[in-house]
């Protein structure tokens, strides 16, 4: 599996974890996601909970 393809397929697993549709370790994001995609993680995290874009 390429960088990428593994970072959009992580990308994906995060998604779902956000609507609860499934648990995740942070780890291999960590590991695999760059500025950019940490960066918006972040922001999806802060939406999820209610917070600001």
């Amino acid at each position: 599996m390429t960088h990428s393809s593994r970072s959009e397929a992580l990308a994906l697993e995060f998604a779902a974890s956000l609507v609860g549709e499934c648990s995740v370790q942070l780890q291999p994001f960590l590991q695999v996601f760059d500025d950019a995609e940490f960066t918006a993680a972040l922001r999806a995290l802060r939406v999820a909970r209610g917070g600001e874009d």
